[in-house]
């Protein structure tokens, strides 16, 4: 018997949207330059932004993606190590090509640290034009360090998601595009939305 897919891509193939709802906002975050003495927290923010952005109630109501950007490199290895060895994995379950999701937006920016505190201005862009399309500025000190990511994270879902219209029912499509058919069964509540493949 051949063996599965490794690990990494096990998780990620689990939690897959459908294809209809990759109209929807889908946020990548890379990792954010940290300097001074905790400039760990730069990937550390970012870390807990992805979290954060996962159970946000604003961006679950837009039916929003978050999308792995500090992850798509182990991906995209997985995915040529599962096609280049037919004879050692079940190809029936390889990625096909063309199945990463690309992000609508991409948030990279800076976090400053001190001994205590944290600033951080990060920026949201529309990656095929690199225009920015919103963004986050603030500090935090303290405990209230480790709650910046779910400001931070509110900020850009409704942002993202267009703050006021409303995405419970019908999800949102670009202009032009096709309507997609309604589903028939209601997604399950917990659905992961964090991703780096469509299915």
């Amino acid at each position: 018997m051949k063996p599965t897919l490794p690990g990494a891509l096990i998780v990620l193939c689990a939690a897959l949207l459908p294809t209809a709802a990759l109209a929807q906002p889908a946020i990548g975050v890379n990792a954010f330059r940290g300097t001074g003495p905790n400039s760990q927290m730069g990937k550390g923010l970012a870390d807990m932004l992805v979290s954060d952005l996962f159970t946000n109630k604003t961006f679950q109501k837009c039916h929003g993606t978050v999308v792995e950007m500090m992850k798509r490199d182990l991906v995209l290895k997985e995915i040529k190590l599962c096609r280049e060895h037919p004879s050692e994995f079940d190809q029936s379950r390889c990625p096909r090509e063309g199945m990463l999701i690309d992000p609508t937006a991409v948030v990279d920016g800076t976090v400053v640290t001190t001994e205590d505190s944290i600033a951080w201005s990060l920026q949201m862009r529309d990656p095929a034009t690199g225009k920015v399309i919103g963004g986050s500025k603030g500090s935090a000190s303290g405990d209230d360090v480790f709650k910046a990511s779910e400001k931070i994270a509110e900020q850009l879902a409704r942002q993202a998601c267009h703050d006021g219209m409303d995405y419970t029912s019908t999800p949102r499509t670009p202009p032009g595009a096709p309507k997609p058919p309604a589903p028939s069964l209601p997604p399950s509540p917990n659905k992961s939305i964090l991703n780096n493949l469509r299915s």
